[in-house]
Parts: structure tokens; C-alpha cells; sequence
């Protein structure tokens, strides 16, 4: 019974000394999971974020040597990392073929318009200091270009026309489910519930959690990608099996509410979360800034969790009757002491654990 009691108080000092807003490192899922990363992540491996932010440095210094332009057939050592960089996300028109050269070609310089274009830089074709510093965020691994359209800069209707619901016909309960290979403690599936409970105020879906992970709707894991900061994560539709799989970079530096970052290269989860769901719902990336769905995270690392009218004028096209209700305003952050999701319940803080120690021990 002593033992049983010190076993006890030293784990409610343990919850109370815990520091909740303390970065996070997720183990990552073992080896046998890794036939579940679909092919898009596989590709983002290719990817160096150290390397291209390295090579787009050397840029910037070349353009102010040179007048502030870089012309076509010039040779940058390391530039083909670059070109892969606008290739993945869709803005570089090549072949499949991965060989890249360092020359600074036509095809680069169209890309880099492009980019530009649509994310609302002044269009130069050049790497000029906005342009390079945009492309040094962190950021989602899906496409902001598929098949030569751009997602983000089509009309609503444009944008999620495309969208085919699929889950079938008349399903309004969806689950979902984390992998059994990563640790997965309460505030982490708390966070993952206030994500799928904002998204279901303005859809017409439940979102319930089950332990079911291969018969789940939603199979959520934590994979190593490319290491900290680069891409965060990605959201794809599995076509064997017609489940998503949302996969998070378990390299990242995660918190649970970005209000106490007090690093750069700190991640706040609820934000990566919510825009990932995005994509399970439908939703492409989105050019404006202040959007859930806008693929790159902000230099402040700013919490980003209520929709933007943006994020509520592409939701309503695919769900259009909820489209006039006031459910569809944007949603206002919960206070830490109103989280009651179903099968989460309250967030366990130092009161409530002390009160749950004198009950174990008396």
C-alpha cells in the first residue's frame, strides 16, 4: 500500500510539473507501416529543404551581383533542387523524368512566374527575396498545381467541382482512427477532436474516434519525412482500400497551442491539423493568406484554426445545404475550458489531476 501511495504522488507531480505547451516529438511509425506512405510523400523525400533554402541563398546573392537578374542558360550549382521544388508542387512543365540540370532554363523562369502569379507576388520570373522567402516555409505536401490548373487561383465553383464525396451516399458518421505504432497520448487526440468538431460545424458530418485503425474512414499516422520544418504533412486519398490517410512529419517540433512558441521551428499542431482535414473534405489550397487552407505556415508561426471567408465560400459548394445557416460563420476558438468532444472528454489539467490523486490515494 506505501509503495502504492509513492508510486501515485510521484505521478501527480509529474503531471503537474509537465509543461503542456512544450514541444512534442512523435516516434515515428515502425518500418512495416511504410507500404502505407503514399507515393506523393515518397516523392517529398527527394526533397532537401536545407539544400534548396542553400541554393536559393546563393541566388539572391548572384541576382545582386548581376543586376538584379539572372538570365537563361546561366549555371547555379545546386539549382536542379529547385526545379524539383516547382516540379512536386506542380508549377514546373516537364517531363517525368527526375534529371534535372542546374542551368537556369526558360522552363524555370515560367515556373517561377507562375508561383508568383499565384500567390500574389509581383511576377518577375527572378528569385527575388519575397519570392525565395515564400518558397523557404514550411508548408503542406500536397500540389498547389494539378494537371496544369491551378487550384488556388480557379473561381469557387471551378474549385471543388471536381470533388467527388467518397464515402458513400448518404453517410454522415465518418471515423476515425490513429495508427497503433505511433504514441498517441490525450492532448494530441484532443487537439485532432477540436480540429474535426470545427470542421463539422460547417459541414454536414460527425466525426467519431475508433480504435479500429484499418477499418477506419480517416487513418491517421506520424511518419519521418524530410526532417524538421520543410513539409509538414499531406492528406491523399488510399485507392485500395477508399480510406485517407492524413500522415504528419513526426520531425517536427510540436505544441499544442502556438500562443507559448517561443522557437521558430516550433509547429503548432491544431493548425496542420486543420488544414489537412481540409483536403479530406474536399478543399484545395487556397492563395489567400489568412485561410486555413493556404498550404504554407506563417514566418510567426501564428495559430491558425478559425476559417477565413475564403475557407467558408468553397466549404459552402460542396455543402450547400448548410449553406445559409449561421453555422457557417466563422468559428470562434474554443477557451481550454469548454472541450467536451465526444469520446475525448475534458482536458486534464493540474486540478483536476491533483483531485484524481487524493481520490486514488484516500
Amino acid at each position: 500500500m506505501r509503495v502504492r501511495k509513492a508510486y501515485i504522488v510521484v505521478l501527480i507531480l509529474a503531471l503537474l510539473i509537465a509543461n503542456e505547451s512544450s514541444p512534442l516529438l512523435l516516434r515515428p511509425a515502425s518500418a512495416n507501416l511504410l507500404f502505407l506512405i503514399p507515393l506523393g510523400l515518397e516523392i517529398l523525400k527527394l526533397l532537401d529543404f536545407g539544400t534548396i533554402s542553400k541554393v536559393l541563398d546563393l541566388l539572391i546573392s548572384f541576382l545582386s551581383a548581376h543586376g538584379g537578374r539572372i538570365r537563361t542558360g546561366t549555371v547555379v550549382k545546386g539549382l536542379s533542387t529547385v526545379k524539383r521544388y516547382f516540379d512536386l508542387f506542380g508549377f514546373l512543365e516537364s517531363t517525368l523524368s527526375p534529371n534535372f540540370t542546374d542551368e537556369f532554363s526558360d522552363d524555370l523562369e515560367s515556373a517561377i512566374k507562375y508561383f508568383q502569379k499565384t500567390f500574389h507576388l509581383n511576377v518577375t520570373g527572378q528569385p527575388d527575396n519575397t519570392t525565395v522567402s515564400l518558397i523557404k516555409r514550411p508548408r503542406c505536401g500536397l500540389p498547389d498545381i494539378i494537371n496544369g490548373s491551378s487550384n488556388v487561383l480557379m473561381n469557387h465553383t471551378a474549385a471543388t467541382a471536381s470533388f467527388t464525396k467518397w464515402w458513400p451516399e448518404g453517410k454522415k458518421e465518418l471515423t476515425y482512427a490513429f495508427s497503433p505504432q505511433n504514441e498517441t497520448g490525450l492532448l494530441l487526440k484532443d487537439t485532432f477532436a477540436d480540429a474535426f468538431r470545427r470542421w463539422s460545424e460547417v459541414t454536414r458530418l460527425n466525426f467519431t474516434e475508433t480504435t479500429s485503425f484499418n477499418e477506419s474512414d480517416i487513418q491517421i499516422m506520424f511518419l519521418s519525412l524530410d526532417g524538421n520544418l520543410g513539409v509538414v504533412g499531406g492528406a491523399w486519398l488510399d485507392n485500395t482500400t477508399r480510406n485517407w490517410d492524413v500522415v504528419l512529419d513526426s520531425s517536427e517540433k510540436w505544441v499544442w497551442r502556438s500562443d507559448n512558441t517561443t522557437e521558430s521551428d516550433e509547429m503548432d499542431m491544431e493548425s496542420v491539423v486543420m488544414h489537412q482535414i481540409g483536403h479530406v473534405l474536399g478543399l484545395n489550397h487556397s492563395a489567400v493568406e489568412e485561410a486555413v487552407m493556404y498550404p504554407f505556415i506563417s514566418p510567426s508561426n501564428k495559430r491558425k484554426v478559425d476559417f477565413a471567408n475564403d475557407d467558408l465560400e468553397k466549404i459552402r459548394k460542396l455543402y450547400s445545404e448548410k449553406s445559409n445557416s449561421s453555422e457557417l460563420s466563422p468559428a470562434n476558438s474554443p477557451s481550454p475550458d469548454d472541450k467536451v468532444v465526444a469520446g475525448v472528454g475534458h482536458r486534464w489539467g493540474p486540478v483536476s489531476t491533483l483531485w484524481l490523486g487524493i481520490i486514488l490515494l484516500f
